[in-house]
């Protein structure tokens, strides 16, 4: 399967993704960022930690990708996350955040 037949444009790879479905991932030639947009930025209220989120824009056609930059004073911790890998993370964080708000209001 060609580059060009997974999605992709130019020089790249494909990897299983934790689905069946085939992602192109760009090989570090073509692994330019081109542009990266801030989503949201904000500071979590108990440990003060800055969650930066953008979208990241490769060069050549890549995929796109979710960034998440934690900054903890100068320490910076940064996880680039693909689509199905993204949706998986805010799913499992939504059911909880849920389901924590759901038992304090039970005991109010």
């Amino acid at each position: 399967m060609s580059n060009r037949d997974a999605g992709g444009q130019g020089e790249g790879t494909l990897t299983s993704a934790p689905n069946p479905r085939k992602m192109w991932l760009p090989t570090k030639q073509a692994a330019r960022m081109e542009a990266a947009s801030r989503i949201d930025k904000f500071k979590l209220p108990l440990t003060g930690q800055e969650i930066d989120l953008q979208e990241i824009c490769y060069e050549g056609g890549g995929m796109r990708q979710l960034r998440v930059r934690i900054r903890e004073r100068t320490r910076f911790t940064t996880v680039d996350a693909d689509p199905v890998t993204a949706q998986r993370w805010a799913e499992a964080m939504l059911a909880w955040a849920q389901s924590e708000l759901a038992r304090h209001d039970s005991h109010d």
